[in-house]
């Protein structure tokens, strides 16, 4: 057993804070080590994403071609206020094209392009889908 002291701690002198420490950094350089590094990992995360493929192909269907970007808003809004999961991308023309989906079976793309045909008259075919 150690003995009890009633003798207090010796405290070390009072340190002068008013300029830089010089062996502690700077908290702004913590806070750019930080970010760095939240920054490769997240770039590091959407490597990871872009590079996997799909376990099991996935399958999307683009809508035939709107003239017009304000179309393409339109057509999305659209298809979106029924309850569909549609959304706009540009292929490598910048041509913007609607799609719907994406579904993991094919068939169920397939149908789910006979019923847009049936009730918004939308004409599109059924493609695989790339993230």
């Amino acid at each position: 057993k150690m003995p009890f002291t009633a003798e207090p701690l010796a405290l070390p002198e009072k340190a002068d804070l008013s300029g830089p420490v010089p062996f502690l950094p700077s908290p702004n350089a913590e806070i750019d080590e930080i970010n760095r590094t939240i920054a490769d990992v997240r770039r590091q995360s959407m490597t990871d994403l872009t590079s996997k493929q799909l376990p099991t192909p996935a399958w999307t269907i683009q809508l035939d071609d709107a003239p017009a970007s304000t179309k393409v808003e339109e057509r999305v809004a659209q298809l979106q206020a029924r309850g569909y999961f549609a959304y706009a991308r540009e292929d490598g023309q910048k041509i913007p094209h609607v799609f719907v989906g994406p579904e993991i079976k094919k068939q169920r793309a397939e149908q789910l392009l006979a019923q847009l045909r049936k009730e918004l008259k939308m004409n599109g075919k059924v493609e695989q889908y790339l993230p």
